[in-house]
């Protein structure tokens, strides 16, 4: 055989295990013979290359799978995933019922990545057992779906500044598709400070996991029509229980999550704490009228609780005494629009950009001025703040 030949048939050699294509079924069984290697780095390394083959080789994968020890179960568990077509999450949901913990557990992670992509929720429910271990792996999967689904519908909400708002109504689609399933994830997204998110990339982010906090709290006020009575009791004592932990510490809680747990059991029925709040910070106002801080946070009060007549008393003396701050003649006019007063809406939107609100993203995000975005002067302001944001 001569150089070029050589050279040829090598670098065809080469080119199949990359791409993963083999000219016979005898690389494929020795692959899988492989998977019973002593070594599991060696054992990984055929994994691998084994997924590069693609669900043509699942039959064989498969074959003798019962007979197989629980390290080679778990490393073909790892394959399907990886390989995450249709027929490979069949088996994966047959793999979940595996008599090994860590072969379910090695299914389940494959599967909740594949929730992405697959509707394995409703083939969960599907799924009949008499094994409580089963069950509970089953259980733990669903639960984390639910959980994962919850965060991403929070993260949306988070702009790529790595800030985050709030509008009436924000959580209806989470509302629609989860309803009372929603308020675990969300309580403990917000009562617990520690919260490890099934989005894993958040937690390695401190910034964006705070937003979400504060998103998930304004969700358990926001989807106060789904509460059962059980639930209802269960957030009552948690937002209880975060208090009583932060005074064991000799701490208050954060200003905002105060706030937030207060509009919470406002709009769960338990109002005593948030009228107090706001009795609290009247009588601040009666002893300095012109107090901006305290006006403006008693019209976000009344926002927070869907009262926007008063809201917009107190956000307009808020303006009154500092006319020249962009945020709350933004709030101004998220309050005006959800009240359906547009043009009002419109010239408090406006005078945000002023004087310094630049946030675009958020602004053609906001629930809260949907109505303005119909106003024709709406898409010449959104041209302007575009120019304005270039310069930067």
């Amino acid at each position: 055989m001569n150089k070029t030949i050589m050279l040829y048939t090598l670098i065809l050699f080469t080119t199949t295990i990359l791409v993963g294509e083999k000219p016979n079924s005898e690389y494929t069984k020795s692959l899988i013979k492989n998977l019973h290697n002593e070594n599991p780095i060696e054992r990984n390394h055929t994994a691998e290359k084994l997924v590069l083959q693609g669900d043509k080789i699942l039959p064989e994968l498969m074959k003798n799978f019962a007979k197989d020890n629980y390290l080679v179960r778990r490393v073909k568990a790892y394959v399907l995933g990886q390989i995450g077509t249709k027929t490979s999450l069949e088996h994966l949901l047959n793999v979940l019922q595996d008599k090994d913990k860590g072969v379910r557990n090695e299914a389940a992670y494959m599967l909740l990545n594949l929730s992405d992509k697959f509707s394995i929720l409703e083939r969960l429910q599907k799924i009949k057992t008499t094994f409580p271990q089963v069950r509970e792996s089953i259980k733990d999967l669903t639960k984390s779906i639910v959980y994962k689904e919850v965060e991403k519908e929070l993260i949306y909400y988070v702009s790529p500044d790595g800030s985050a708002g709030y509008f009436t109504g924000q959580f209806a689609k989470l509302q629609q598709k989860w309803k009372e399933k929603a308020i675990l994830p969300l309580l403990e997204m917000f009562s617990n400070d520690k919260y490890e998110y099934v989005n894993n990339y958040v937690n390695s982010d401190r910034d964006v996991a705070l937003q979400l906090r504060f998103l998930a709290g304004e969700g358990l006020a926001d989807l106060k029509k789904v509460y059962t009575p059980t639930l209802r009791l269960h957030v009552k004592r948690s937002m209880d229980l975060m208090r009583r932990r932060a005074l064991s510490q000799n701490r208050e809680l954060d200003n905002y999550i105060k706030g937030l747990v207060n509009k919470i059991l406002y709009n769960i029925g338990y109002t005593t704490s948030f009228d107090a709040e706001l009795n609290q910070l009247k009588r601040k106002l009666f002893l300095n009228p012109q107090d901006y801080d305290v006006l403006f946070e008693i019209g976000m009060k009344y926002l927070q609780i869907g009262d926007t007549k008063n809201g917009i008393i107190y956000l307009n003396k808020a303006v009154a005494v500092r006319p020249y701050n962009g945020i709350t003649y933004y709030n101004l006019s998220c309050a005006y629009s959800v009240a359906g007063k547009i043009d009002e809406a419109m010239a408090a939107l406006e005078k945000s950009v002023d004087f310094n609100y630049r946030d675009l993203d958020w602004m053609l995000k906001d629930g809260d001025l949907r109505n303005v975005r119909k106003h024709p002067r709406f898409e010449k302001l959104v041209k302007k703040l575009e120019k304005l944001n270039a310069k930067k």
